[in-house]
């Protein structure tokens, strides 16, 4: 009994209804607390790849550049995903996003490390449509 439980509910995890709403481009302003820094413009674009959410993310500096994200999935209608990379500066960076969808917005708060300094935030994204693409 306890397995098909478990075989129940990891089929829900990649049913397109539940998946499907959070294809697409999302674009907004991404700001880590208790910093200085200005706030950065991220991109993320997901898409369905073989039953389940893949994507890249970008930020406007150019230190992201297309980094495919890790560990997507959505649970309990919030999205997790996991991004690293080196930095400008040659420092690794680590995120880890837990995202709610509220209509065309994307509210996720992130925490993560970089050069080994934790960090949390948070960001706030608009989905993108075929004309808002156009004017990144």
């Amino acid at each position: 009994l306890i397995m098909l439980s478990a075989c129940g509910s990891s089929k829900k995890l990649s049913d397109p209804k539940i998946l499907e709403p959070w294809v697409g481009a999302w674009r907004g302003q991404g700001l880590r607390d208790n910093r200085t820094d200005p706030l950065q413009q991220w991109t993320l674009q997901l898409e369905l790849k073989d039953g389940k959410l893949a994507g890249v993310m970008n930020d406007e500096l150019g230190e992201m550049r297309d980094i495919k994200l890790k560990e997507v999935y959505v649970s309990e209608g919030e999205l997790f995903f996991q991004l690293s990379y080196e930095s400008s500066r040659g420092l690794h960076v680590l995120y880890r996003h837990q995202a709610r969808m509220r209509g065309d917005k994307l509210l996720s708060l992130f925490e993560g490390k970089e050069g080994g300094k934790s960090f949390a935030g948070k960001w706030e994204a608009k989905r993108l449509y075929e004309n808002d693409a156009a004017k990144k």
